[in-house]
């Protein structure tokens, strides 16, 4: 899948500006374009299959580094939990948020009906019994 220059810069700047025309006149030459024509062709550039999927890729790229994952929260967590220099509550909820992604704290909560009676599930016009659902 091989872009020209101009189609891979079309595709940078789409993604950093959200923005079809604009990226259009930065990769191609459109001084002596009309807005319309030049909204055209950029919608033309994006219905091509090989810029859509650059596009795709270019955004997956910024998504992936974006967002942190379970490892990297925990290291930042331990990171504010070890600092010395850090206010006593802030290492306190560090700790605790690290205690609850590693499963530390489990919540149960038991549940009765009507009166401490069991439990009974309504579905329309039928009663039933959630032990009969292995419940």
């Amino acid at each position: 899948m091989k872009l020209t220059p101009k189609q891979e810069r079309f595709c940078l700047e789409y993604v950093k500006t959200g923005n079809a025309s604009e990226a259009y006149r930065c990769a191609y030459d459109a001084d002596r374009m009309k807005p319309e024509a030049v909204h055209v062709a950029a919608c033309r550039l994006l219905e091509k299959a090989k810029v859509a999927l650059r596009i795709d890729e270019l955004r997956q790229a910024i998504e992936e580094e974006a967002i942190a994952d379970a490892k990297a929260r925990q290291r930042w967590w331990t990171q504010i939990m070890y600092d010395e220099t850090a206010e006593l509550k802030d290492r306190l909820k560090a700790s605790e948020l690290l205690a609850k992604a590693q499963g530390d704290f489990i919540e149960r909560r038991e549940v009765s009906g009507q009166g401490g009676g069991p439990v009974i599930l309504k579905i329309g016009d039928k009663d039933i019994d959630p032990e009969a659902l292995g419940w």
